[in-house]
This record gives structure tokens, sequence and C-alpha cells, in this order.
């Protein structure tokens, strides 16, 4: 029988494990929730019995100083990753927390909390613009498609709101995020283009 992965005795462990380090990047693309620097940071930790440091990251992910602070940073801050301090050493170590209920509770919070406050505030940025439009007729009548629209509008971030503050307590209850009221980079896009616009 053919061998799965086709190599050679002395590199056939780094070939599966830069397969599953690659695997697991891509996912976390897929998830919209981590990064791919932070997928293949998770993996590192999570593939070595031993806790690893951010040099030893980089020479295993090819990844540079930057990319790998970044990445176990925020990893640390989502509690996905865990400091580890080795008696004798200066330089941090980290490993993963391999807790299956709290890393998937943890990314499935996070993700609908970002798509919430996604929402909301896009709903900010159109009644901020009908607010103007209303301005620009003043001393008009508000004209009725305007006035529906803002009111649906109005009504529709109030649900988001208020799904907002289940899912605060809800996470609460589970204490399963700790950077889940952390702003995060999804939003800098749309926080450009309100400082631009509007």
């Amino acid at each position: 029988m053919s061998p799965i992965i086709s190599v050679k005795n002395t590199d056939y462990l780094e070939t599966i494990f830069h397969t599953m380090v690659n695997a697991f990047a891509n996912f976390a693309k897929g998830t919209g929730v981590v990064s791919m620097a932070e997928g293949k940071t998770y993996c590192a930790l999570l593939l070595n019995e031993k806790p690893l440091s951010q040099k030893k990251l980089m020479h295993l992910l090819h990844m540079s100083r930057g990319g790998v602070s970044g990445a176990v940073k925020r990893l640390t801050e989502t509690g996905l990753v865990q400091k580890n301090w080795q008696k004798g050493e200066r330089c941090e170590f980290y490993q993963a927390r391999t807790d299956v209920w709290k890393i998937t509770s943890s990314l499935f919070l996070r993700r609908i909390h970002m798509e919430l406050k996604l929402v909301h505030r896009e709903m900010k940025l159109c009644l901020k613009l009908l607010s103007s439009v209303t301005l620009n007729v003043s001393g008009q009548e508000e004209p009725s498609n305007i006035r529906h629209l803002k009111n649906t509008i109005q009504k529709m971030d109030s649900l988001v709101l208020r799904a907002l503050n289940i899912f605060d307590y809800v996470s609460g209850l589970m204490g399963s995020i700790k950077g889940v009221h952390r702003e995060t980079t999804y939003f800098s896009e749309i926080d450009r283009r309100k400082e631009i616009n509007l």
C-alpha cells in the first residue's frame, strides 16, 4: 500500500506539520473570526507538546517577528492561547488551549458579536445619511418615503441592540470570551468610510 504523503523518512514530520498548519490557516480564514496568521500560530502551538517562544514560532512558520507577535497577542486576548512561564527563561512561552467547548463557543460567539456590531454600525450610517437628507429639506414636510425608511431602520436597529444585550448576557454567563468587547480590525474600513464621508 502506497503512503498517503510521499516524502523521505527524514522530513515526513515536517511535511505533516506544514500540511496541518496550512489547513488550519485556510480554516481560520473561512471562519472570518481569526486571521490566517492566527490559525497558523494556534496550530503550531497545538501540534507541539511543549510551549513555544515567539522566536521558535518565527522559525517554524517562517513568519516575521511582527506577524508572530500580533498573532499570539490576539490569540491570548481571546483565550485560545495562554502564556506559559519557563523556569530560567527570560522570554515568554505560549501553549494552545485544548478545551474544545471553550474554543468552539469562543469562536461562535465572537462571530455573532462581530456580525451584530457590523449591522448596527451600518444602520447608524444609514440613519445619519437620512438625517442629512431631512436637513436639506428643512422647512418642508418630511417626505413619506424617507419617514417610512427612517422608522423601519430605527426599529431594526432596536432589535439588533436587543440582540447585542442578550449576547452580552449569555457570553457573560458562559465566561468564554475574554476579548469579545474589544474593537477589531474587522470594522476599520467602516470607521474609515464614516470619517471620510460623514
